[in-house]
């Protein structure tokens, strides 16, 4: 089961073992924009927000790369 504790420090938890260490603070702020966001964000919108002043093409990379992770 996948626990995810959004108030205060984030906590990612992963039958019951604390994995929040395993990912990075982008990774980690993209996944608490899905979560807070029902997955309704666009990917436009997830780009600016965490890359604000990457290239078009370097924001989709990034958001990509930590997708896949």
């Amino acid at each position: 089961m996948l626990n995810i504790k959004l108030l205060g420090k984030v906590k990612i938890e992963y039958d019951n073992k604390d994995v929040t260490e395993k990912f990075g603070a982008k990774t980690i702020a993209l996944l608490s924009l899905l979560v807070i966001n029902k997955n309704s964000v666009n990917r436009d919108k997830i780009i600016t927000y965490l890359w604000p002043d990457s290239s078009k093409e370097a924001g989709k990379y990034n958001l990509r790369f930590n997708l896949w992770l």
